[in-house]
């Protein structure tokens, strides 16, 4: 577009400057006052789009934000970097987490278990030094019942002679 816009102040500065030129020729004023007004308004238009050009260059704004774009991109690439190596070192933490607790479980059931045996084994040696001892007491016949222990019996208090009589009062108490 920039092009055509010369090429048609150019054409137009040129049919001014002929028409300038008949005008004086023939000397007919109004054909070199019109030449004039297109020549000036062809210069005027082509002088515009430069200034136009020149005050909406964007080349310098473009070139910026390409570059702003491309660390925006380096930065985003960076964060996404950023985030797997974080996902994965949360997976390696967990894994390993996951790895100690299934240990310190497996070394907790094998304690319980050596535990729960030491158990059984002081409780069968218990159960067997109680039955020796019990078989022991029962052949020296200290577990039999002596013959001749006498049995006391403890008498009931005697009550006094008068407890009739006062009873009969509907007195309970005892003098």
């Amino acid at each position: 577009m920039r092009h055509r816009t010369y090429a048609v102040s150019a054409l137009f500065i040129i049919t001014g400057g002929v028409l300038v030129a008949c005008g004086i020729t023939l000397g007919s004023m109004p054909s070199v006052i019109a030449g004039v007004a297109l020549c000036i308004s062809s210069q005027l238009i082509a002088c515009m789009h430069v200034l136009h050009r020149w005050i909406t260059n964007v080349t310098a704004e473009r070139a910026a934000l390409a570059d702003a774009r491309q660390r925006l991109d380096q930065e985003a690439a960076k964060y996404s970097a950023g985030l797997l190596a974080l996902a994965a070192e949360r997976g390696r933490i967990q894994r390993d987490a996951i790895t100690a607790a299934s240990r310190r479980d497996a070394t907790l059931k094998a304690e319980r278990e050596a535990l729960q045996a030491e158990f059984e084994e002081g409780r069968a040696e218990l159960i067997s030094r109680a039955m020796e001892t019990a078989l022991r007491l029962k052949q020296s016949g200290a577990l039999d019942e002596p013959a001749a222990r006498e049995r006391v019996i403890v008498p009931f208090p005697q009550q006094p002679a008068d407890y009739e009589r006062i009873r009969e009062r509907g007195r309970d108490v005892i003098p």
